[in-house]
């Protein structure tokens, strides 16, 4: 709900991380059930340092832009594009913002938001640390995006890593609402919000060492296959 204040209630973003602990191993375990998992993302935020993700069963690759500072990708469901689309996740990896405020950073994330919409409502932010790391989640929504002419609701969800700054959005393009409106509940919205909360920052262990915010021992065969200097890398589901 948002009230006349404009600030969603009521979808404050509970915490997810024992879920993703059990995705976790489920994706270690060879991937069962792998016809309803999607693709697993890992972006490389450099020193050993990664961001370990997933897609939702089906959707594909929409654009990918690599380049310092920022590398970002983009995903939608099958049989939308990046034309069409009326939902996507992102993510962005700023290699040089390691130990930035998610908080601050969600801050400003939104005070774009509010030059580009005609209006906007947003929940707080909810602060919450993920495997040894400081995290934050937002949610907001745009009345109409002056870019696209589309109203827009976007979750939020930044990581700061030692190395890099990993930001993760679900994105729903609707057509424009009333200011102090959503279109969507927040039973939908909770189901979105997993998309952008399974996931963590992590950092990969030297032979003989214990790594602070350790990776999960599951993923070594994958993270050692890696390719240095390569952004952001999906693992297909199923692999």
């Amino acid at each position: 709900m948002i009230s006349k204040e404009g600030t969603i209630r009521g979808f404050d973003g509970s915490g997810l991380y024992a879920a993703f602990v059990l995705m976790i191993l489920i994706m270690s375990a060879c991937r069962v059930n792998a016809q309803e998992q999607g693709d697993s993302v890992v972006l490389q935020g450099g020193g050993g340092e990664v961001y370990i993700g997933g897609l939702p069963a089906g959707w594909t690759a929409a654009a990918r832009v690599e380049g310092m500072p920022v590398d970002f990708a983009a995903w939608t469901p099958r049989g939308q594009t990046s034309n069409d689309w009326r939902e996507m996740i992102a993510a962005q990896l700023f290699s040089k913002l390691g130990g930035q405020d998610p908080g601050a950073f969600l801050e400003r994330v939104t005070s774009g938001y509010d030059q580009a919409c005609d209006s906007i409502s947003t929940t707080s932010i909810k602060p919450e640390p993920i495997n040894g790391l400081p995290s934050a989640f937002r949610a907001v929504a745009c009345s109409r995006n002056s870019a696209s002419g589309f109203g827009e609701v976007v979750l939020l969800r930044v990581i700061a890593g030692q190395n890099a700054l990993y930001l993760m959005e679900r994105i729903y393009r609707t057509e424009p609402f009333a200011a102090g409106t959503i279109p969507f509940d927040n039973d939908f919205l909770a189901l979105g919000k997993e998309s952008v909360e399974l996931g963590l920052a992590c950092r990969r262990s030297l032979p003989g060492t214990v790594a602070q915010s350790p990776c999960p021992e599951g993923w070594s065969p994958a993270l050692d296959s890696l390719t240095e200097g390569q952004a952001v890398t999906v693992f297909p589901a199923g692999e």
